[in-house]
């Protein structure tokens, strides 16, 4: 406990190297400590440590699924290992650059062709989730899947408003050797943008075919992105019915 406070103490202070130092004593003791694991992720956070933080996080997540601390530190520990990626990346390319000057006997600087440009990532804003739905469902002729929720962003419960989702081709499995037909594979996915602040929310899974449209009956399915901006969640469902 007093090592625990210590590293506490040592965060506060921002000396994220002293408060490493208490975690280890209290994690050799006991490994499954939850504080010393988190406030461990933190202080390799703050030093620059984000691929030992993030491994801290995961094991930390491992033991308590639903530890709300570990869920928020996480995307700002994997946005910051992407920094740090992109960064390592420009350095070496600039040094690759300057040896291959070296011992050139040439005082000129040749001229450089114009490098096509990679095509960048886009930045996904540090509040918003990508949030990708996915459900098996096999249709029957007309029939297409679309999602809706209490979110804007799902249409506010209006099915008129809900989301088109996309089947999935299927899969390449290879024959067997008994003569059977392969599996047969049915998956629905879209993947929708929602800000973080929705916090916890409810959706449901609608058909809709030129015979009308039919929505899940039983419980709602629930997600929650709270502190998960600039990362993603999936959502993998079954179809609920009646009592579900």
């Amino acid at each position: 406990l007093v090592e625990l406070n210590k590293a506490a103490c040592y965060l506060q202070i921002n000396d994220p190297t002293s408060a490493l130092t208490s975690c280890n004593k209290v994690l050799r003791e006991d490994r499954n400590n939850l504080k010393a694991l988190f406030r461990r992720a933190k202080a390799h956070h703050n030093r620059g440590e984000h691929v030992e933080a993030q491994q801290d996080l995961e094991r930390l997540l491992e033991l308590d699924e639903a530890n709300a601390e570990a869920k928020t530190l996480m995307p700002h520990v994997k946005r910051a290992q992407r920094v740090a990626d992109k960064a390592s990346k420009n350095t070496f390319a600039k040094m690759c650059e300057g040896f291959g000057k070296i011992g050139s006997g040439r005082d000129e600087k040749p001229k450089e062709e114009p490098k096509p440009k990679e095509p960048e990532e886009p930045e996904q804003r540090p509040d918003v989730v990508q949030v990708t739905f996915k459900i098996e469902y096999k249709p029957a002729e007309g029939e297409v899947m679309y999602i809706v929720g209490e979110p804007e962003g799902l249409g506010n419960w209006d099915t008129a408003k809900a989301v088109k989702m996309r089947k999935l081709p299927q899969p390449y499995v290879p024959p067997v050797g008994s003569g059977r037909a392969p599996p047969e594979y049915h998956h629905w996915e879209v993947v929708v943008e929602l800000n973080q602040d929705l916090g916890r929310f409810e959706y449901q899974y609608v058909i809709k075919s030129p015979a009308g449209e039919r929505q899940e009956e039983g419980s709602k399915h629930k997600c929650d992105v709270t502190g998960m901006g600039g990362s993603r969640v999936k959502c993998t469902d079954s179809w609920r019915n009646a009592g579900a």
